[in-house]
C-alpha cells in the first residue's frame, strides 16, 4: 500500500509493480509504503516506511523487498536491539578507560593545586626524605 501526498491509502500493489515505479523514478524519499500479507488490510496501528527509511534497511537496489515472515516492525525492532547490544559492547572498555582517565586527571589536578612551586631538585629532595633506596 502506497499512502499519496494527501494522505489517501492506495492499493494494494505487487512488490514487482511498486519496484517498476521505483525504477522509473516515480517516489519522492518521503513517500510511504506499509507491507502486508495477501488478504490484510491496514488499520491505524500499521507501521508505514518512507522510501528513504526502506532505502537505509533494504538497501537502493530492492527497497521493497521484505524476508518472508517477517514484518517491517519486527525486522527494524530486531535489527535496532541487536546494533544497540554491539555498540554498547563497544563503549564498555572506552568508558572504564574514560573514567580511569578522569580519575588520574583529577589526582594530578589536585597535585598541582597543592604543591608549592619549587626546583626539580627541590621536589626530589622532598620525595626522597626518608625514602629508602635498594641498588643492586
Amino acid at each position: 500500500f502506497i499512502k499519496n501526498k494527501k494522505n489517501v491509502l492506495n492499493g494494494p500493489f505487487p512488490e514487482r509493480k511498486v519496484q517498476e515505479w521505483y525504477r522509473k523514478k516515480l517516489f519522492k524519499g518521503s513517500s510511504t509504503f506499509c507491507f502486508l500479507r495477501v488478504g490484510e488490510i491496514p488499520c491505524d496501528d500499521t507501521p508505514f516506511f518512507s522510501l528513504d527509511e526502506l532505502c537505509i534497511r533494504n538497501g537502493k537496489g530492492a527497497p521493497f523487498q521484505l524476508p518472508p515472515d517477517v514484518s517491517p516492525a519486527e525486522s527494524s525492532r530486531a535489527h535496532a536491539k541487536q546494533r544497540l547490544r554491539c555498540i554498547e559492547e563497544e563503549i564498555q572498555p572506552l568508558r572504564a578507560q574514560c573514567a580511569d582517565f578522569l580519575h588520574v586527571k583529577e589526582h594530578m589536578a589536585g597535585e598541582k593545586l597543592n604543591a608549592p612551586l619549587s626546583s626539580d631538585s627541590e621536589n626530589f629532595d622532598k620525595w626522597a626524605d626518608g625514602a629508602i633506596f635498594f641498588f643492586l
